[in-house]
C-alpha cells in the first residue's frame, strides 16, 4: 500500500491568494469616489439625505487628509 501525501499546485496556492486579495475592501482613488462611496453608504443605510451628505463630506475629508 502506498502513502500519497496532498500537495496543492501552485495554481491551487495561486488562487486561494488571489481571492485573499480581491476579498479586501477597495479604497477609493480620489477625494471624490471617497465622498461617493460616503453618500452611498449613508444612503443604502436609510440615513436622511443631509446625514448621507454630511457622512460624505467627512469621508473625503478623511481621503484628503490621509493622502495629501
Amino acid at each position: 500500500m502506498s502513502a500519497v501525501a496532498f500537495m496543492p499546485t501552485s495554481s491551487n496556492a495561486q488562487s486561494k491568494s488571489n481571492n485573499a486579495i480581491s476579498s479586501r475592501p477597495k479604497q477609493p482613488t480620489n477625494a471624490l469616489a471617497a465622498w461617493a462611496e460616503g453618500y452611498e453608504y449613508g444612503m443604502s443605510h436609510g440615513w436622511g439625505q443631509a446625514d448621507s451628505l454630511y457622512w460624505a463630506h467627512v469621508q473625503m475629508q478623511i481621503w484628503i487628509n490621509h493622502n495629501s
